[in-house]
């Protein structure tokens, strides 16, 4: 089908394709011609006698521009390098008279000759000299059909392809060998299908048609006999069974395998020998050729031996042999390559198995191709085809290897899709690599037929980049501070880069680019130092963009510095010093093919550790042992041993926080303390560095630095205070860990964790008041009002004094309503009226009353008078309030009377939120007389208790807590009895008495001299005396002194 150079492969390893190595794919040369021609099926990079490079492309689907009237013969394009157009090679301008072009497929394949001589065929040309008549229908004579021979024909060109100057091979043209013994022999053969010229410049065609499609290997010795074949080739019925439709021929090679050397040997495929395929190695001897060996395939319909091809793998002198079978499956068609590696002549390894990337279509292996030597590594490279990966198709290259025979860490991927998108059936063809642009490396040309497209790869010199680095002092002192930067002393360190190139070929010069990093270990964490720019400024990486020399090496030295004072400085984690290059790529907007590519082979980056002197040992390990201790303490710094929280309070609780150390020194070491969010840390340690941070939607943490390093035996003690604010949570919890960064094992971790659980106690004081504003009514003003009813109302409070909320209180009020049997009843009506809470507080539901609406309390009542009536009735009912007097009176509650049960539910009770609830009722006076109570006074009562109803906080009551019910009373008069007036003559009698009475006692005090004044006269002889004194030692006395003593004179 098209001619097949060298190939290899290896076996069951896949690689990541996708490093492109020194092919050029971003600026390729693609060539284009219409899609249906097939431009791209066959193509051969050529060098013509002008020294000119071109670009050999068949298209066996064409039209030929001189022979117009055939139809798609196919032809030959010879495309220029320099200047991007393609020419038809005039192969044959005339016709014979036997001949039938007509879809010859001109250009199936091609190859050239160590002279430059290219071959190219037409394996589906017919001889019209040659024909089979058919008939159509077997009824009727005249429906025939002529059926010419396809007998196949090849061209050889000389080397400047000049028109018709090519040489016909027809070497199926022989008359008494078409058909034998009634059996299609040479008249289908379709010679040229493949074709291959040897080294020794014989030239080798498969014809797999001959015979019934059993096939043969032709071989032309001399080239100038045009027309005949020299040998033809199958292998001997007798000895291989089941050759019918093996197409014998379908690809052929040659190649140096087996003892001497000079001795050459032909490959020959038959890709349907009992549907699996088969490929033999065969020695060109006389009279018959000889089987070397052979090799069969293990799949059904794997097609092996598509493609062959032979290439010096592992670098030994003899020929190893690859080959393709593209319909291999494991779902559908992805292909398979198997590369057998020829031990020093004396056999054949168990093959290498190649897949691809398993891509399903792939019909990877369908073309294998020798490169050559693409990047100087003084091994063979290869590709290989799959045409219809990823729908636009992907050739892989590999390098070859003088140990494996391929190197596996060296791979190449070209993808279609990423090199033009409108590829299609890219790989069907490869070129044996040529250098086109004489930079000493070999490019590459592939056929993409299904697009009419070929396409050039150039490559470029690869290079390899060798560094190293070292630093000074390479092992730093934790308490060392040499250097000054900022008026502060720190850490310092110098840091010497040295970079070179190696490359295959002599290049003068590479420019790279290198960035040096201070402590990339650390990743995303703070650098623990710092290199100072040309303008002084703060950097931890260095880049720069270095011209190297070839073969000399350029060393640069940089002063490092470590960060003063940083938190949790890391002494344990050696600083990475790290280094990475890479080649500068050229500002160019076409192909430079002098620009360097970094080879796989090549280093990208290199790294240098420093340590520090931690004083860890000689395994570099600091091992510790870490004690945590956690107490609740009060004020006074004394332990509690129960702490609680009152649920709905806030509260702080003191810790004392105790660390210890017990083995080598400890390195970053760390409390962390996590509590609910909600709470909150108050009052931090001051003796130490503390940072809060939320963990998750749940919790808070306080991390605090406590020792770097925390050495043996040092204890530390912190004191850390934490607000918790109201929770409905049980139980609070707060976690003490310790950690660090030195080696801690791990049965010494059990005391490196505290948890102190905090209960959270409920505790709400439900208390109720009771009060009403009619405290007395009077029988006499309700007759005078004209009405025997009275509207009052009790009013009831039930408060949450706290601290705890409560969810639900059931307020149990009962009321008196009428006589134990029920005949008598006193109130008519019985109304509720609730208010709800400041707060959260509200009253969702009362039951038990007769009536279920809302009575308001704007206006003012029409029994106002009743409640603020005359004095009299004022002093009456202070008379009845007296505890004294009440206790006289005649008590009707529930043990009396029989009353209606109300209750009342509260919900979403919060701490310092009450409801009210007011009992209003209406009184029968007459029927309440009826009773026949003892006493002028009944004193009318109403309770109420509040009941806290979920039963698991039942208890929550403080022992001594308010009242949890009330009573409220109403006193009535009942009118038996009336109030009497003292007599006239009392009063003015009583005030007499009391004048007599008055004045008897004063007599009576002066007869005793209780009005006389002794000590003051006493008081002001005694002052005299003094003044005479003052008198007789004075010799002047003024005026005003003489008056100051007349006036302290007493009266004579």
């Amino acid at each position: 089908m098209k001619n097949q150079l060298v190939c290899i492969f290896c076996s069951f390893i896949y690689w990541d394709f996708g490093y492109l190595f020194n092919v050029d794919t971003q600026f390729p040369l693609i060539y284009s011609k219409p899609a249906e021609s097939y431009f791209g099926y066959s193509v051969l990079l050529h060098h013509n006698d002008n020294n000119n490079w071109q670009l050999l492309v068949g298209a066996p689907r064409a039209n030929q521009s001189f022979s117009r009237g055939i139809t798609q013969p196919g032809t030959l394009y010879q495309c220029s390098i320099q200047r991007g157009f393609c020419d038809e090679v005039l192969v044959e301008t005339s016709e014979r008279h036997y001949d039938n072009k007509e879809n010859q497929w001109l250009g199936v394949n091609l190859d050239e000759n160590a002279d430059g001589t290219v071959v190219t065929c037409a394996h589906r040309w017919k001889n019209q000299n040659y024909y089979q008549i058919w008939k159509a229908d077997a009824n009727r004579d005249h429906d025939q059909i002529q059926d010419y021979y396809t007998t196949g024909l090849c061209y050889t060109i000389p080397v400047d392809l000049k028109a018709n100057t090519a040489k016909r091979y027809n070497p199926l043209s022989s008359p008494k060998f078409q058909v034998t013994n009634g059996i299609p022999d040479y008249c289908f053969g379709m010679a040229g299908m493949s074709s291959h010229f040897v080294e020794d410049g014989k030239l080798l065609l498969g014809a797999p048609g001959v015979f019934s499609w059993e096939g043969k290997l032709v071989t032309i010795n001399n080239l100038n006999d045009n027309e005949r074949a020299s040998v033809v080739w199958a292998p001997n019925r007798t000895v291989e069974k089941n050759t019918n439709f093996m197409y014998l021929g379908y690809s052929v090679t040659s190649g140096r395998f087996i003892g001497d050397l000079s001795t050459i040997s032909y490959v020959v495929s038959a890709p349907r020998y009992i549907y699996k395929g088969k490929v033999y190695i065969v020695k060109p001897t006389k009279p018959s050729y000889t089987i070397e060996y052979s090799w069969q395939g293990k799949q059904l319909g794997e097609y092996f031996g598509a493609a062959l091809c032979t290439i010096d793998l592992n670098y030994d002198g003899y020929d190893d042999l690859i080959i393709g079978a593209p319909l291999h499956a494991i779902v559908k068609d992805e292909g398979k390559v198997y590369v057998y590696i020829n031990k020093l002549g004396k056999g054949f390894m168990d093959p290498i198995e190649l897949e691809g990337s398993k891509s399903i279509g792939a019909r990877f292996g369908t073309t294998i191709a020798v490169l050559g030597d693409i990047n100087l590594d003084s091994h063979p490279d290869f590709a290989v085809g799959a045409p219809y990966e990823d729908e636009n198709g992907v050739v892989y290259i590999y390098h070859g290897d003088v140990n494996n025979g391929i190197d596996f860490g060296l791979s190449q991927k070209l993808k279609a899709k990423e090199i033009h998108s409108d590829l299609k059936g890219f790989g069907i063809s490869i070129a044996k690599a040529r250098d086109i642009d004489s930079n000493s490396y070999l490019d590459i040309a592939i056929g993409s037929y299904e697009s009419g497209n070929a396409v050039i790869f150039r490559t470029q010199p690869p290079v390899e980049l060798y560094a190293k680095l070292s630093a000074s002092p390479n092992k730093l002192a934790i308490n060392s501070f040499p250097c000054r930067i900022n008026n502060e002393d720190v850490g310092c360190l110098n840091i010497t880069s040295c970079i070179k190139f190696k490359s295959p070929r002599t290049l003068y010069e590479v420019n790279v680019q290198t960035h040096l990093h201070f402590d990339k270990i650390m990743k995303n964490q703070t650098k623990r130092g710092f290199f100072y720019d040309t303008h002084s400024f703060e950097r931890v990486m260095i880049s720069r963009n270095e011209r190297l020399e070839n073969k000399y090496e350029k060393c640069t030295t940089y002063q490092a510095f470590l960060k003063p004072k940083m938190r949790n400085f890391n002494y344990l984690t050696p600083i990475e010093i790290f280094y990475e290059f890479q080649l500068a790529k050229p500002q160019t907007d076409q192909f430079c093919p002098n620009c360097p590519v970094l080879s796989p082979k090549s280093e990208t980056f290199i790294s240098h550790e420093v340590l520090f002197l931690n004083g860890c040992g000689n395994d570099k390990l600091c091992h510790s042992d870490l004690h945590l201790q956690v107490v609740v303490i009060d004020q006074q710094r004394k332990p509690i041993t129960q702490p609680m929280i009152w649920t709905g309070s806030n509260k702080t609780i003191m810790f004392d926080v105790s660390v210890s150390n017990s083995l080598e020194a400890a390195f970053i070491t760390e409390l962390n303390v996590t509590i609910p969010v909600g709470s909150q840390f108050v009052n931090k340690p001051t003796t130490t560095t503390c940072t809060e941070h939320r963990t998750s939607e749940s919790f808070e943490s306080l991390v605090c630095d406590i020792g770097n390093p925390l050495e043996k035996p040092t204890s530390l003690h912190l004191y850390l205070n934490i607000e918790f604010l109201p929770t409905n949570l049980k139980e609070l919890k707060v976690d003490f860990q310790v950690t660090t960064g030195s080696v801690e094992e791990a049965h010494l971790l059990h005391d490196n964790k505290v948890v102190i659980a905090i209960p959270t106690v409920m505790s709400a004081d439900i208390t109720v008041y009771g009060s009403t504003a009619v405290e007395y009514i009077s029988h006499t003003n309700v007759i005078q009002n004209g009405s025997n009813t009275f509207p009052f109302t009790h009013v009831y409070e039930v408060v949450n004094l706290g601290p705890s909320p409560v969810d639900s209180v059931k307020v149990n009020i009962d009321v008196p309503e009428m006589s134990k049997d029920g005949s008598l009843k006193f109130i008519r009506n019985i109304t509720i009226q609730t208010r709800d809470g400041k707060h959260t507080a509200s009253v969702t539901a009362c039951r038990g009353a007769d009536s279920n609406s809302y009575l308001t309390t704007d206006g003012t009542s029409k029994y106002e008078d009743l409640i603020n009536g005359p004095d009299a009735v004022k002093r009456k009912k202070r008379a009845l309030n007296n505890p004294e007097n009440r206790s006289k009176n005649s008590k009707l509650f529930c043990n009396k009377a029989k009353c209606r049960k109300i209750e009342c539910d509260v919900v979403n009770f919060s701490p310092n939120d009450g409801v009210k609830i007011d009992v209003q009722l209406e009184l029968d006076i007459k029927i309440l007389e009826e009773l026949k109570l003892t006493g002028d006074i009944i004193d009318y009562t109403t309770e109420a208790k509040a009941t806290i109803l979920n039963t698991l906080l039942s208890d929550i009551q403080p022992p001594h807590h308010h009242p949890d019910e009330a009573k409220v009373f109403t006193s009535f008069d009942t009118g038996r009895t009336s109030p009497q007036e003292l007599p006239p003559w009392v009063i003015p009698v009583s005030i007499i008495l009391g004048v007599l009475l008055l004045l008897a006692l004063a007599g009576l005090f002066y007869k005793l001299g209780f009005f006389q004044r002794s000590q003051r006269d006493a008081l002001n002889r005694a002052k005299q005396g003094d003044i005479n004194t003052d008198a007789a030692q004075t010799s002047v006395c003024d005026e005003t002194t003489n008056s100051t003593n007349n006036l302290l004179e007493p009266d004579k």
